[in-house]
């Protein structure tokens, strides 16, 4: 069995947000490959993880010391995203349980406004219907 993907609690609305559109090629590259992994395997096992992880590592916001220049904001992200979903950092479960469990708490009920409050992407996401 495969080792647990670190993620980004709010990493799991990017995933499912996603339509080919990052910060720079590369980015959307790995962000494409991460979401075919999961696509194909939904049942992989996640970690949630406030820190950077696999989608962190191509992005131009990705400091040194493998934090975020975005700072606090992000970290709210996650935080809200956990609170929503009754989760803690450092949880581990199948991917597919924790996609369905942000579809409930924040996609279906519309609540981008209050999880990604500064996200220079909330547009792309408020305006797509997520694959069922």
């Amino acid at each position: 069995m495969s080792a647990p993907i670190l993620l980004r609690p709010h990493h799991g609305l990017c995933i499912q947000n996603f339509r080919g559109k990052g910060y720079s090629e590369e980015f959307v590259r790995e962000m494409a490959r991460i979401v075919a992994m999961l696509e194909q395997n939904p049942r992989r096992e996640i970690t949630l993880f406030a820190g950077a992880d696999q989608v962190c590592r191509s992005c131009p916001h990705k400091t040194a010391d493998s934090g975020c220049d975005s700072g606090q904001k992000v970290l709210r992200f996650d935080e809200r995203c956990l609170s929503l979903c009754g989760l803690r950092a450092g949880d581990t479960l199948p991917w597919e349980e924790y996609r369905e469990l942000l579809r409930e708490a924040v996609i279906r009920p519309k609540r981008y406004r209050e999880v990604c409050i500064g996200c220079q992407w909330i547009g792309i996401c408020e305006g797509n219907e997520v694959k069922e």
